[in-house]
């Protein structure tokens, strides 16, 4: 701050307070806000089928613990948190596995639609049998 007086900024510039509130957070890290995502993430699971909520809580929580989407953990993670039965028709019903974060994620999306329709088809069939 005192280059800053000596660099011709008056005392009361807004300046220093722009320097010194990008200094501060460049300094210190909200370190309760990560270990709180990190503990979020590790535990996040799909809930009643919404899988566009899932990746858009993932995504936010990811950016938050301070992972990248391209580590393997993250796409370990996502994986770690979608339903076993999609997780298999990821795996079954694909000619290539996806091996990123974001294939697996646009090929949750695919299965995921595809298995709704196909429930919303076979619901309205056995109301009709």
């Amino acid at each position: 701050m005192d280059a800053n007086v000596t660099n011709g900024y008056p005392e009361t510039s807004e300046h220093h307070w722009q320097t010194f509130q990008t200094t501060f957070e460049n300094t210190y890290t909200n370190l309760g806000e990560k270990v709180f995502a990190e503990h979020s993430i590790q535990n996040l699971q799909m809930d009643k089928g919404d899988i566009d909520m899932y990746i858009a809580t993932f995504m936010k929580l990811l950016g938050q613990a301070g992972y990248q989407p391209s580590n393997q953990g993250a796409l370990t993670l996502f994986k770690r948190g979608l339903p076993a039965p999609l997780n298999v028709r990821i795996i079954n019903n694909t000619t290539l596995i996806p091996s990123t974060l974001e294939g697996w994620k646009n090929t949750a999306r695919e299965q995921q639609l595809r298995y709704l329709q196909t429930q919303e088809f076979l619901g309205k069939h056995l109301n009709q049998a």
